[in-house]
């Protein structure tokens, strides 16, 4: 949805008349789809250590896995004409403390509003883990991680500064993260 608070027509940033700043983006708890806990189990992590001295490894399972932010618009064709460009802002990673009316949330995660696209982003935390696998042995280990992806309503405020004309822009917000939950399944064993 887009509401404008003036009369005149031609208020987008392509006009060079007007000067669109990002005001606000306001978050709510999303009923259809508040949050979801899904299990990632990776793919075995195998170590061979033939040698006579003790092999140190170090596993870091998040090391190849991102999370993800994602804005769908209720209004994608407005906010893909008003050609805004590219902002870091804050998102939640949690739905506890959402309600349901908007409200200015700060999170942990700073990802970029895109139209429809995908953001990817390293994850923050660290779940590297450290061993050592004596000689002649080896080792098999594998991780199931805790993954969560939420779900929240955005409402998104830009205000011309020249002429005070408001925008908004509604729609759901997707994000991808770790619940800094790690299981692991460790095997050491003897090479024959």
């Amino acid at each position: 949805m887009i509401i404008s608070c003036s009369s005149d027509d031609d208020i987008s940033p392509n006009n060079p008349e007007s000067a669109y700043e990002l005001q606000s983006i306001d978050w709510r708890f999303n009923e259809e789809n508040p949050e979801e806990l899904i299990s990632v189990e990776l793919p075995e992590f195998y170590f061979k250590n033939e040698s006579d001295s003790i092999l140190p490894v170090s596993i870091n399972p998040l090391e190849y896995l991102e999370g993800s932010s994602r804005f769908i618009f209720n209004d994608s064709l407005a906010f893909a004409e008003f050609n805004y460009p590219v902002h870091e802002i804050s998102a939640p990673m949690d739905t506890f403390f959402l309600e349901s009316t908007y409200a200015r949330v700060q999170g942990r995660i700073q990802p970029v509003i895109l139209q429809q696209e995908t953001f990817n982003f390293a994850f923050s935390s660290n779940s590297s883990s450290t061993t050592e696998i004596p000689p002649n042995n080896e080792l098999r280990a594998i991780y199931t991680l805790a993954m969560k992806k939420v779900y929240a309503d955005f409402l998104i405020t830009y205000k011309d500064a020249n002429t005070g004309a408001i925008k908004t822009f509604d729609g759901v917000w997707e994000g991808y993260f770790y619940n800094n939950n790690t299981q692991v399944e460790f095997a050491m064993n003897e090479i024959e």
